[in-house]
Parts: C-alpha cells; sequence; structure tokens
C-alpha cells in the first residue's frame, strides 16, 4: 500500500542518513592519518630512530614502539601458549565430563568475555599497587596473557575435538613406548599442529 511505501522510504532515508554520518567521520579521520602520516612512515628515519628527546621531532622514529611490540609479545606467547594448549588437552582428554573441567571452563568463558580495559586495570592494580612493581612491558605482557590465554584454550579444545577421531586412531602407537600422558600430548600436538598455529595467530 501507499502508507507502506512512504514509511519504507521514510527508514530507508534514515538509514542512508545515519550511514553517511558514521562513514563521513571516518573517511576524514582516514585522510587526516594518511596526509600527515604517510610521509614519515617513507623515510627509513622513521623506523630506525626512536623518540629520543634530543632529536627534532621531524626525526624521532618508532623504533622502540616497534622493538616494544616484539619484545611484549614474544613474552605473551611464551606464558600463555604453553598453559592454553595444555589446559585445552587436560579438558578434552583427561577431564572431560568432571566437576574440574566445568570450573575450568567457566572460568574461561568468564576470562572470554573480559574487556580489555579491565584486564589491564586489574594487572595495574596487582602489579603497581599491592605488589609495588614499575611499570614495564611485563605488566602489559601479563595483561595480554590474561586475554590470549582464554581464547587459545576455547579455540584449541574445539580444533582438538574435530581432530579427535583421526588422533585415536594414532593412539595406541604412542601407548606402546610412551607414558600416559607423554602420548597424549605428542599424539595431539602432532596431528593438530597447523590448525595450533591458526589457534595460536588468532588472537
Amino acid at each position: 500500500s501507499g502508507s507502506r511505501t512512504t514509511k519504507n522510504g521514510v527508514v530507508s532515508g534514515f538509514m542512508i542518513l545515519a550511514t553517511a554520518l558514521a562513514i563521513v567521520p571516518l573517511a576524514w579521520l582516514l585522510a587526516s592519518a594518511l596526509h600527515r602520516g604517510l610521509g614519515p612512515i617513507l623515510h627509513a628515519s622513521w623506523w630506525a630512530n626512536t623518540m629520543d628527546p634530543s632529536l627534532d621531532v621531524a626525526k624521532q622514529g618508532a623504533l622502540h614502539a616497534i622493538v616494544g611490540t616484539l619484545v611484549i609479545g614474544l613474552i605473551t606467547s611464551v606464558i600463555s601458549i604453553p598453559i592454553a594448549l595444555l589446559t585445552a588437552i587436560f579438558l578434552v582428554e583427561y577431564a572431560r565430563g568432571t566437576k574440574l573441567a566445568r570450573v575450568i571452563s567457566f572460568a574461561v568463558d568468564v576470562l572470554t568475555g573480559v574487556p580489555s580495559i579491565v584486564a589491564a586495570l586489574f594487572i595495574f592494580a596487582m602489579w603497581l599497587t599491592i605488589f609495588g612493581f614499575k611499570r614495564s612491558g611485563m605488566a602489559v605482557a601479563l595483561s595480554l596473557v590474561l586475554l590470549m590465554i582464554p581464547i587459545v584454550v576455547r579455540n584449541t579444545e574445539e580444533m582438538l575435538f574435530c581432530f579427535c577421531l583421526f588422533v585415536c586412531f594414532f593412539e595406541t602407537e604412542f601407548y606402546s613406548c610412551c607414558p600416559d600422558w607423554s602420548a597424549m600430548v605428542r599424539s595431539w600436538l602432532t596431528a593438530t599442529s597447523a590448525s595450533r598455529v591458526q589457534v595460536i595467530l588468532l588472537p
């Protein structure tokens, strides 16, 4: 009818207007960032220099930020990846259906929904306020650990369920020459190596 067509046109117009109001600021920010930042990025000094106050602003770079990001990422991976992988293997193979598994799964689900700012504030309160440590990259890495572990645990758990039949085919061979936990860990990790890389890179 005519009223429905009119209402549809009005609502469609409001949707287009709302979309435009959201896109225009984003496009302006993107254009401004490219205009101001593209030039310095193309210079080698931006990659080789730090933000040393003794240098001119035009010669300062992001080397410290790049190195810091790599170091923090390495620390986070070293701490969280083994814990997450072994936790997922424990939940899938050893604790399936037990009360402990339900408690761990509940904790993982809670940590999955924690906002990053909450994890950062928690580590800030523990690291600086309670323990009295100074601000450092280690504190940042620990906050990232809280965010990375539940994601890797949950995705690894789902991935291991998918590979369950394939892995069980090889378990007998491992059990004949390895202890129970060693055979399970080696068989799971060998059969799912490619998928684990994808899970680790997901966060």
